[in-house]
């Protein structure tokens, strides 16, 4: 008996050590990841002109300019100086924007001229309305591999192709959902999501049409 007194006594102060360097340790982890700073924080805020209907936002890498689209308007800023460069007035109501650097040409879709509109991105200047036959214009994005525009058409449920060189409407592609957002991956595939159906579409450029969908909808 006196031996088993002996262990459990043993046991008891052992549980009782573990147990105050875990609330230490647990302590100490609490108050660590109360001061540890953020890893983004807000830098600073850059005023621009015109109504607060803001939606996309475009970084040019090669010139390090940043198109800020909102409303009927299209301002440029310079992304190294935070200092705003320009801009382009009464386009109609915006959203989507690319720039194609080789043919130093800018697309910004227009939902409400239900056009693509075409423009120079030095000298800020409009060259061309590119109308679409679609509704509710929206993300416009350059593919590098087809070296096309796409702009996706919300309301139609469709992305439509763009030549930049011809700066006419090439082909249509059903996407059978609502489209919001899309990004290349550099290499051939498109990826949109599909905002009513909760998955996410891939476009082949090459053959220029869906290959397949990515259903989402049980991650809500």
């Amino acid at each position: 008996m006196e031996i088993y007194h002996f262990f459990m006594k043993k046991i008891k102060n052992t549980f009782r050590i573990l147990l105050v360097a875990l609330l230490c340790f647990g302590s100490y982890s609490f108050a660590h990841a109360q001061t540890k700073k953020p890893l983004y924080s807000l830098d600073r805020m850059i005023s621009l002109q015109g109504n607060n209907r803001y939606d996309y936002l475009f970084v040019n890498p090669k010139t390090q300019k940043l198109y800020v689209t909102h409303g009927d308007r299209l301002d440029v800023i310079n992304a190294t100086t935070n200092t705003r460069i320009g801009a382009i007035k009464k386009l109609g109501e915006i959203h989507g924007v690319a720039i194609d650097n080789k043919l130093h040409r800018g697309f910004v879709s227009d939902n409400k001229n239900r056009s693509v509109d075409v423009f120079k991105p030095g000298p800020l200047k409009l060259i061309k309305k590119v109308h679409l036959k679609g509704k509710d214009q929206d993300c416009t994005i350059l593919d590098p591999v087809s070296g096309k525009i796409f702009v996706y058409e919300g309301d139609s449920r469709q992305v439509v192709v763009v030549n930049p060189k011809t700066m006419k409407e090439v082909k249509v592609i059903p996407l059978g959902g609502k489209p919001e957002f899309a990004v290349s991956n550099g290499k051939g595939l498109i990826f949109n999501n599909l905002e009513d159906k909760g998955k996410v579409a891939v476009i082949d450029v090459h053959k220029m049409k869906v290959i397949k969908k990515y259903d989402l909808s049980e991650y809500g």
